[in-house]
Formats: structure tokens, C-alpha cells, sequence
């Protein structure tokens, strides 16, 4: 049992806990009005207090309210709840450069329009690009409020982009290919015949690699602070040609960019664009859909679905279906066949 108990305020419905620790008397509202939200709330702000990520000194004094946003980020990134991905550090690193300095408390929804305005939407970035960024930073806010920093925060977010599965052909391949620097043409091959994610070429090693039995294990994390989640899968021999050979193998990644390791795949995505604007190919697609056209030629070619499923490291067979597309001929063979 915890040693703060929760109230629900009369007079507007909001949850709040109150008590005592260590002799100091503790009143902190839990924003919400929903009971198993707020014992949700109660359970980490009682850990945060055993823990010492909540100071109630500070709090006392009042000092919670200059807290800066760059010293609740830097904690964000810090604590085990809330993962370590590079996405994470990339996007929270971007947020302390806009926003550090600002008391956390201060921050409010118009500066926060006002960065997505001049940093997404002044850049022609997608719906699901400012989704992503808001999701990210509305999760360092209330990290914050866990700690007794600020309020909690909802903020508003755009729909995002229905899901796309562009596909492109070989000739369209070979083109952009033609076009491509070495090493991201590497890459790009190895995602063409493994149906890799990005980011699961990117972090592939040496050590992932089964020369013997023509294997890959790749390695992907879902979701914040979620587990690794790993596959092994044959190693087709046109992505296995673009791999060094070596034994012992090397404790390094597979894939560089100009001798240096790839931080993330947005390194690549502006030499495939640079590439991709010397073709005939649309401006909207971009590197993924080489995993895409790996799981359609699969579909097309029959492959059961538990298989392509397993392939591409999807749990959900339903995650599949979008691969399935049809064509016309396809119809008018269905139909002569009846």
C-alpha cells in the first residue's frame, strides 16, 4: 500500500494525492479525472519521490517552477521507462536546442505551434512526421509533470498519413540504383533482397551474420522501452554479395557511410533523394518502398502469408494484406477461371 492517498476534488472532479513523507506534507494534483489514470499518476509519483526523482525540497521552495525544460529532457533520456533509441535521442536533442533553456512550467501550446510551424510545416513535412514530433515531445512534458515539474499536456495532433506501400519495378530500381552513392547502394540492395527495415540494416553487425548457412538476424525495437525483438531469415545471395566477407567477423556494423558508422536512416534518405531527382520516379517515394516491393513480389508470387509475415517481422498476419495488390489481369484471370 503507498503512503499517499488519492482524493477526487469536489468542486471540478480532478484527482489529486495528499499525505506526508519523511515529515513533509505532501498536497499535488493529478490532472485527470479519470480514477485509474489518476492511481496510475499516484503509483509513479510515489515511485518518483522513493526514487529521488521527485525532490520534494525543491518542491517546497518553489524552485520546481524554474526548472528548465532542458534538465527534465536530459532525465527523460536517462531513465529507463521511457527507452534510449537513437530516434529518441535525435528527436528530445532537437527539442533542448528550441526549447532549453525555457522553465518547463512555461512552455506553452503557442511555442509549441510556432516550432512545428517553422521547423515541419515551413519544410514540407508530413502529417505523420509533425505526429511523430508531438507524440515525442508531449511524452517529455508529462515525464516532467511525473516529477512535479509542470502540468500535464495534451496536445493536439494532425491524423496521420494513410499507410503507403509504394512498390517500384526493377527497371525503376536499376535507375535510381545507377544513380545512388556505393555505400547507399549497398544498403539499398541489402534492403531490396531482405526486406529489411532501415533501421534494422543500419544496426545489423558482422556477428548477425551466418556465412555458413547463408542466415541474417535482424534486430528491431517496438514501440518506447520495448524489448528487441529479433528474426533470423535466409540470406538471399544478391544481398549477401554486397556484404565484405570476413571470419573471425568484425565487431562492427555492416553498413558505413564513407568509412563512418550511420547514425540514422536520414543520412541515407538525402542521397536517395539526390539520386531519385535525376529519374522518372515520384518524388513521393522514398527508400522504404524497396521493403515494400520485397513483400509485394512475395505476395505475388504466392508465398503463404504466415511466411511474408514472418519475414518481415510482423506479428499481425493482417499487416500482410496491405502487401496483397491486384492488378487487372489478375481480375480477369480470377474470373476465367470460374
Amino acid at each position: 500500500m503507498g503512503f499517499l492517498k488519492l482524493v477526487r476534488e469536489k468542486s471540478n472532479g480532478v484527482y489529486r494525492t495528499e499525505g506526508a513523507f519523511q515529515g513533509m506534507r505532501i498536497r499535488h494534483s493529478l490532472h485527470t479525472k479519470d480514477r485509474s489514470l489518476a492511481r496510475q499518476r499516484l503509483g509513479e509519483y510515489e515511485m518518483g519521490i522513493l526514487s529521488g526523482e521527485v525532490s520534494l525540497a525543491s518542491k517546497l521552495k518553489g524552485s520546481a517552477a524554474q526548472t528548465t525544460f532542458s534538465t527534465v529532457a536530459k532525465k527523460y533520456l536517462r531513465s529507463r521507462s521511457t527507452g534510449s533509441g537513437k530516434t529518441t535521442q535525435h528527436s528530445v536533442s532537437r527539442f533542448i536546442d528550441e526549447f532549453g533553456d525555457m522553465p518547463i512550467r512555461s512552455l506553452t501550446v503557442e511555442a509549441i505551434e510556432d516550432y512545428i510551424a517553422d521547423y515541419h510545416i515551413a519544410r514540407g513535412h508530413s502529417n505523420g512526421t509533425v505526429r511523430r514530433t508531438l507524440t515525442s515531445l508531449q511524452s517529455v512534458i508529462n515525464f516532467g509533470a511525473k516529477l512535479g515539474h509542470c502540468d500535464y499536456i495534451k496536445l493536439d495532433k494532425p491524423a496521420d498519413n494513410p499507410h503507403r506501400t509504394d512498390t517500384l519495378t526493377d527497371e525503376e530500381i536499376e535507375e535510381i540504383f545507377d544513380e545512388l552513392h556505393p555505400d547507399v547502394r549497398r544498403f539499398c540492395t541489402f534492403l531490396r533482397y531482405s526486406g529489411a527495415r532501415p533501421v534494422e540494416a543500419i544496426n545489423l553487425q558482422f556477428t548477425d551474420l551466418d556465412w555458413h548457412r547463408d542466415l541474417v538476424t535482424l534486430h528491431s525495437k517496438k514501440g518506447r522501452g520495448g524489448g528487441t525483438r529479433s528474426r533470423t531469415i535466409p540470406l538471399h545471395p544478391n544481398a549477401k554479395v554486397v556484404i565484405p566477407y570476413s571470419e573471425p567477423p568484425q565487431q562492427t556494423a555492416v553498413f558505413t557511410l564513407n568509412g563512418r558508422p550511420i547514425i540514422d536512416s536520414n543520412q541515407l534518405s538525402k542521397y536517395w533523394s539526390k539520386a531519385r531527382e535525376k529519374t522518372s520516379i515520384s518524388e513521393e517515394i522514398g527508400m522504404y518502398s524497396l521493403r515494400h516491393t520485397f513483400a509485394t513480389n512475395l505476395c505475388r508470387k504466392n508465398v503463404p502469408v504466415k511466411v511474408v509475415a514472418d519475414l518481415l517481422g510482423h506479428t499481425d498476419l493482417k499487416m500482410v494484406v496491405r502487401y496483397m495488390n491486384t492488378t487487372l489481369d489478375d481480375h480477369i484471370k480470377a474470373v476465367a477461371a470460374l
